[in-house]
């Protein structure tokens, strides 16, 4: 079984013949993709195209708790408040942490570039001055990143109630100019039920 290659931003977009759509002026201009996710680095070069960046200020929502491993998580919202949340319009809401005790290799590789990676592939467009081309799905779309996964050392959870709250905040969201016309959610879902471990999916904080 003969190794043929792994998929790319590069080869993805035409299989799906997006380069047609795009010439035709489907770009995802004046439209705002919610990444709910690690959060989004807004200063990563495949979101600054148009000489600013097209990350918006978005939010985050964690908790301080057991996850299902075991493992003591902590929200590293920046200027959290009482539920380790950070409300749309603080700063960096939406960036994923750069503390080291929630990413050790720099204090950002490891689970938390997931959001900024999809963000890339729903709206990224590369800087030319980078020295490659390009696209993501909708690259003249905006992006609103919500971050709501909780830390512990390299490992990364996400809590349900920080999804819901992480939801209602989106279909909530009155903040002049941003519309999400779209939600992306690429994670997945733990292999427990409730019923088989009561005591490890109850967050320890409630929203």
């Amino acid at each position: 079984n003969d190794v043929m290659g792994s998929p790319g931003l590069s080869s993805s977009t035409a299989i799906m013949n997006l380069p047609q759509a795009w010439t035709k002026g489907y770009r995802g201009s004046g439209q705002t993709i919610a990444v709910v996710d690690t959060g989004v680095m807004a200063s990563h070069q495949m979101f600054l195209a148009s000489g600013g960046s097209k990350v918006l200020n978005g939010a985050c929502f964690g908790t301080d708790g057991y996850g299902f491993d075991g493992r003591l998580y902590a929200s590293f919202c920046p200027n959290k408040d009482a539920l380790g949340d950070s409300p749309s319009g603080t700063a960096n809401a939406g960036e994923p942490p750069k503390n080291t005790a929630a990413c050790p290799a720099g204090g950002w590789y490891g689970e938390c570039d997931h959001g900024t990676h999809v963000a890339s592939i729903a709206a990224g467009r590369s800087l030319i001055s980078a020295g490659v081309n390009l696209q993501g799905v909708a690259p003249d779309a905006s992006i609103y990143p919500v971050n709501v996964f909780s830390y512990h050392m390299g490992h990364s959870i996400y809590f349900r109630n920080d999804v819901l709250v992480a939801m209602n905040h989106l279909v909530g969201l009155t903040v002049p100019g941003i519309n999400p016309a779209t939600v992306n959610m690429s994670f997945s879902g733990a292999t427990y039920t409730e019923l088989s471990c009561p005591n490890s999916g109850s967050a320890h904080v409630a929203h």
